[in-house]
C-alpha cells in the first residue's frame, strides 16, 4: 500500500495510500491485545524507515491515529514529533493532527512528553496556516504549558479568524492538500457554533458543497459529520434548506460524488419538523 507498482497511476496510488489508514483503523479494532502487540512490532520497520517520499510520511502519519500507542511506544512517538518541525507544512499539520488524537488517548512517556513540550516553548511562531495555528493552541492546552504561551498560540489563532473567509475560500481550491481541508472544517464548525445565527447556515451550506465535490472521502465525511453537527442548531426553515440542497445534489452525475449523501440526509430530515419531513418522504417516493 505505500509503494504501489509503478504501472498504477498516480490518482490511484493516492486512493492507495489514503486507504492505509482505513485498513490499520479496522485491522486494530478487529484483533486481540496479543495481536495487537504482533503488528505494532511488524509497523515499526516501516515506522523506522528513512529517507521516506512525502506521500509515505504522509500516509504513515495519517495511519499512526489509530495505532493503539501505549506510553512506552517511543518509536511511534518519535517519528510523529520529527514531522512536527517538517519544512513542508502539510507534513507538519498531519503531525500535529495525529500527535493531538494520540494525546487525547495516551500519555506518552516522559521523555517524549519533555520533547513535545520543549518543540511548543522553543518554535512559537505565527503560521499563515491557520490549521497549525489551530492544532498548536489546541495541543498547547493539552500539554499544560506556561499560561503565556498558550496565550500567543491563541493569539495566532484568532488572527486567522479575522479572515475567516479565506478559509471559506481556501476549501474550495484543488491546490488546497486534503489534511488541510479537513482542519478547516474543525475551525470553521468551532466558528459557527459559536455564531449560529451569523455564520451557521452560511457554513452548513459549504460544508454540502464539499460533501457534494471534494475529491477525498475524509473530507467528505468530515464535511457530513459537520452538516449533523450544525444542523440542531439552526431554525427550521434553514435545516430545511439543507436538506433541499442535498437533495438536488442526488441528481448529479456520477456515482462518485453522490454516494456520500444519504448517510448524512437520512439523518438530517429527521431534524425537520413532522409536516416537511412527511412532505419530503412522500416526494421521495414519487422520484
Amino acid at each position: 500500500m505505500l509503494t504501489p507498482d509503478h504501472k498504477i497511476i498516480d490518482t490511484y496510488k493516492e486512493w492507495i495510500g489514503y486507504s492505509l489508514s482505513v485498513f490499520i483503523k479496522s485491522i486494530f479494532n478487529k484483533i486481540s491485545e496479543n495481536q495487537k502487540l504482533e503488528y505494532k512490532f511488524a509497523l515499526q520497520e516501516f515506522y523506522n524507515k528513512d529517507n521516506l517520499s512525502k506521500e509515505m510520511e504522509l500516509y504513515l502519519l495519517d495511519a499512526a491515529k489509530y495505532i493503539p500507542l501505549k506510553e512506552e511506544d517511543n518509536l511511534f512517538y518519535e517519528f510523529i514529533t520529527k514531522r512536527l518541525l517538517s519544512e513542508r507544512h502539510h507534513i507538519r499539520i498531519m503531525a500535529l493532527d495525529t500527535l493531538l488524537v494520540q494525546l487525547k488517548k495516551q500519555t506518552p512517556s516522559a521523555n517524549i512528553l519533555d520533547n513535545i513540550k520543549q518543540i511548543f516553548i522553543k518554535e512559537v511562531k505565527y503560521s499563515a496556516t491557520a490549521p497549525e495555528n489551530y492544532l498548536k493552541l489546541n495541543i498547547a492546552e493539552k500539554l499544560d504549558i506556561d499560561s503565556i504561551i498558550v496565550n500567543e498560540y491563541l493569539s495566532y489563532y484568532i488572527k486567522n479568524l479575522d479572515n475567516i473567509t479565506d478559509i471559506f475560500l481556501s476549501n474550495l481550491k484543488t491546490a488546497t492538500s486534503w489534511i488541510t481541508k479537513k482542519i478547516q472544517i474543525d475551525i470553521l464548525l468551532d466558528y459557527a457554533l459559536k455564531n449560529p445565527k451569523e455564520r451557521g447556515l452560511q457554513t452548513a451550506l459549504h460544508f454540502c458543497n464539499l460533501l457534494k465535490v471534494s475529491a477525498v472521502e475524509a473530507v467528505r465525511n468530515k464535511a457530513g459529520e459537520s452538516i449533523l453537527n450544525i444542523i440542531k442548531f439552526l431554525p427550521m426553515d434553514q435545516r430545511n434548506e439543507i436538506a433541499v440542497e442535498l437533495v438536488r445534489a442526488l441528481e448529479m452525475e456520477g456515482y462518485r460524488f453522490t454516494k456520500y449523501i444519504p448517510n448524512y440526509l437520512g439523518k438530517i430530515i429527521l431534524y425537520l419538523p413532522v409536516v416537511e419531513l412527511n412532505e419530503f418522504l412522500d416526494d421521495s417516493y414519487e422520484k
